[in-house]
């Protein structure tokens, strides 16, 4: 499809620009723009004009008008058409886009002729021909009804009491002491100190990097190679011990995983802990408000149960937003990929910065493209998924004609900056604004799925 875009400039000197639309794979629109000589010719004549400004040179005024000849032999020729080309670039691509601009998805136009071959083909008096494209929002269908929808969530019954006990007892453990064992083994509960190698059974090589004065064991760690810790029980300090193990498949370093080790510890010190008694004393430590013990049980135990409550519903949205996206028949364009992928690493950022994890100036260093780009990379199938779930999430929005508010909206970044100031943190305010806005349009589209759901929730 053929375009003739007019100019809005000022001066009236970008006259007409020929747009040639077509589609390309992937919710894709390519325009092949065709810059008129008349065109060409202003943005040379103007760059000539506006270097020769800055010009110095014997026998003319400088800022007067220089022959174009004088000003040329000042510069580079690439440099000049550099410059060149950057204007005309700047003052036509907009109004290239104008054609697809009521479908295009923010932030996804490229210019797809290399630059190096505009550069070649720039000359005064001839007209200049690029090819760029702009994703588009596509055109999404519902293959079934997404108003009745009916999930089954199974959660795990939990005790919370349990629960609480549990945490109960990590704090202790985190306040607690650590002094010599003397004249026993290790038993649980212990820290113990083991000179240990680990190599790849039947052979010398290392499979560990294993400080040479000795890596501390937590007989309660539970994140160890699973048998290590029985393995040491016993064993008094100057002990040793050879046995071989087999890393889990689920193992953090992929590459060890399956594989047997053969071990050689000894224990070269050993550690027992003495924890705080557990009175109305130790309940500031548990909960600062709270004087007593049974205070802070109640306090922990509504918080379990306000997590339990919060994990049931998020299990509840992710069920609904897989059944949406299943009746629903669109295209997810790479450009949505990678701003969901944007969207939820900024919002890791921001909440390690609230809750004071990360500082401001470390949240922008980690917020450069490509750490952005290198997230995306490694996500990009779960990424595609959260599109598609977005894109459905947006149709239904639009379809039942959800709306979040500005009284919403306001309140939320105020919320959202109330918490940066009482840390006396800074904040972006673009990233804070877009993110906020997608998390309540979202809120209010599962708010009105679950009302018109069908949802049995099952404990086991």
């Amino acid at each position: 499809a053929a375009a003739a875009v007019a100019s809005a400039d000022a001066q009236g000197a970008w006259d007409v620009l020929e747009v040639e639309t077509s589609d390309l794979p992937g919710c894709r629109v390519q325009a092949e723009v065709t810059v008129p000589a008349e065109i060409v010719d202003f943005a040379w004549d103007s760059a000539v004009q506006e270097l020769g400004k800055e010009l110095d040179i014997p026998g003319f005024r400088k800022g007067s008008k220089l022959p174009e000849s004088i000003v040329l032999e000042q510069f580079d020729p690439s440099a000049f058409k550099q410059k060149v080309l950057e204007d005309i670039l700047y003052n036509t691509f907009a109004k290239a886009m104008e054609p697809m601009s009521d479908r295009a998805v923010e932030e996804s136009e490229e210019i797809l002729t290399p630059y190096e071959e505009l550069i070649g083909q720039l000359q005064k008096g001839e007209g200049l021909t690029y090819k760029c494209c702009v994703d588009v929002v596509p055109e999404a269908k519902w293959k079934g009804a997404y108003k009745g929808l009916s999930v089954r969530v199974e959660v795990p019954s939990v005790d919370h009491r349990a629960e609480v006990e549990t945490v109960i007892a990590a704090r202790r453990k985190e306040q607690s002491t650590l002094r010599v064992a003397e004249g026993r083994g290790v038993t649980m509960g212990d820290c113990v100190i083991l000179k240990m190698s680990c190599v790849k059974e039947g052979t010398d090589t290392q499979l560990m990097n294993i400080p040479p004065n000795g890596v501390q064991i937590d007989t309660e760690d539970s994140t160890f190679i699973p048998g290590f810790v029985q393995k040491t029980l016993g064993m008094e300090v100057g002990d040793q011990k050879s046995f071989s193990l087999t890393f889990p498949d689920t193992w953090d370093v992929e590459s060890l995983r399956g594989v047997q080790a053969a071990f050689d510890i000894e224990v070269k010190e050993l550690f027992e802990r003495e924890l705080p008694e557990l009175d109305d004393d130790f309940a500031p430590d548990l909960v600062p408000s709270c004087s007593t013990l049974e205070e802070a049980r109640a306090l922990l135990l509504q918080a379990q149960e306000q997590k339990a409550s919060e994990e049931e519903q998020q299990a509840v949205q992710e069920a609904l937003l897989d059944q949406l996206a299943a009746v629903i028949d669109v295209e997810v364009p790479k450009s949505m990929v990678i701003d969901a992928g944007r969207q939820e690493y900024y919002g890791q950022l921001l909440e390690a910065q609230q809750t004071g994890k990360l500082t401001y100036d470390v949240v922008k260093q980690l917020s450069a493209d490509a750490m952005v780009m290198n997230y995306v990379e490694s996500n990009s199938d779960r990424l595609r998924d959260i599109a598609l779930k977005s894109l459905a999430i947006d149709t239904l929005a639009r379809d039942e004609d959800l709306q979040v508010t500005e009284e919403e909206y306001d309140a939320e970044i105020k919320d959202a900056q109330s918490q940066f100031e009482a840390m006396g943190q800074e904040w972006d305010q673009s990233q804070l604004e877009t993110i906020v806005r997608e998390r309540l349009e979202t809120k209010k589209t599962l708010d009105w799925l679950l009302e018109h759901s069908t949802v049995e929730i099952v404990h086991q």
